[in-house]
């Protein structure tokens, strides 16, 4: 289905040079017309059929939508469920069971991701052997290609669907691996003599400790997993780490460099040293006794955020006539990159 003809005049104001009269110059698809020197008249015109059925937004962009959802929450895994929860104003913030807080906690509350079940989407052993912001990666990052209709087991099904040269993953962490670094950290100091502590070495740490904790590896993995040789790095950028990958896979499609991405981010820091990171600072809530009204943005008695494991991917494709009559479950519009910044 082709495109439907895009049309627009833009009015500028040029300075013409003194040693030169209309404006003669001209270039494919652009007609000009002098109305004085001063006041030049340019009048794009689309073509009337776009190569490949490629579709584009009206300012001359190629057209990114957003074909496929996966999620790993606290919520539960499945997409629509997931958003029928938000929108029911429904929490999923409850009291820790993951680990038994010190007495000494302020916060001992946050969003665990309880009885985490890869599926189908990954092996047991696999899910247990790297640490769980990855495991979370993948399993998300599978889902949003099954929602996409799209096989996420390698083999000549993907083949026949998928370009692999052509696709990628950009799927980022504010933290990492957090649970690798902190065992390893916990394996480096097992013995204390008094109030010194005796370093027993390295021999007892996982040699996957540094893999499993930098943040690309989940990304990496994802990639590996699926045989997808695009465009592959992750972002971390706090809380916005998957904006930016949501944004960074839209340019590499429009740049040419991919027809399809893989985006979003994962973290999985509910944990001693990670709630303990942020207790230190006083940015948790301590609504402890209430802890499904402790998540309050913008209410005059909030006392700080709640932590939570929120892995999520989303399938990001160039719009063609593959997406006709497709159920579609959002498009991008616009992004704004920008720093704020506030001393109190």
């Amino acid at each position: 289905m082709a495109s439907p003809c895009v049309q627009f005049s833009v009015a500028l104001k040029l300075r013409a040079a003194s040693t030169r009269g209309e404006s003669t110059a001209s270039r494919s698809g652009v007609e000009r017309g002098s109305t004085g020197g001063r006041r030049t008249r340019i009048v794009v015109r689309a073509a009337s059929s776009i190569p490949d059925g490629v579709s584009m937004t009206r300012n001359g962009k190629k057209r990114v939508v957003i074909t496929g959802l996966g999620v790993v929450t606290a919520h539960g895994n499945d997409v629509d469920d997931f958003y029928a929860k938000l929108l029911a104003g429904e929490s999923a913030i409850s009291p820790i069971t993951e680990w038994t807080p010190h007495t000494d906690q302020g916060t001992v509350i946050a969003g665990e991701i309880k009885g985490f079940d890869p599926e189908e989407f990954m092996t047991k052993k696999m899910a247990r052997r790297v640490d769980p912001f990855i495991a979370y990666q993948i399993v998300a990052a599978k889902k949003a290609l099954q929602s996409a209709g799209i096989p996420f087991a390698k083999g000549e099904e993907m083949d026949a669907m998928v370009d692999k040269t052509r696709a990628g993953c950009l799927i980022g962490s504010a933290m990492g691996g957090l649970h690798s670094f902190t065992a390893a950290t916990e394996n480096c100091v097992k013995e204390f003599n008094g109030e010194n502590p005796s370093w027993i070495g390295h021999k007892k740490m996982n040699p996957f400790c540094i893999p499993f904790a930098i943040t690309n590896m989940g990304s990496a993995l994802t990639a590996m997993d699926l045989g997808f040789m695009g465009p592959n790095y992750s972002i971390s950028s706090a809380c916005a780490s998957g904006n930016f990958c949501i944004l960074n896979s839209v340019d590499h499609i429009r740049n040419g460099e991919a027809d399809l991405m893989l985006a979003g981010a994962s973290d999985a820091a509910v944990l001693p040293s990670g709630m303990g990171g942020f207790s230190a600072v006083k940015a948790l809530s301590k609504r402890n006794d209430d802890p499904t009204a402790a998540s309050r943005p913008w209410d005059k008695g909030r006392d700080g955020f709640v932590w939570a494991r929120a892995p999520a991917s989303s399938c990001s494709s160039l719009w063609n006539t593959r997406w006709v009559g497709a159920r579609l479950p959002s498009r991008r519009c616009w992004e704004g990159l920008t720093a704020a910044t506030r001393t109190t």
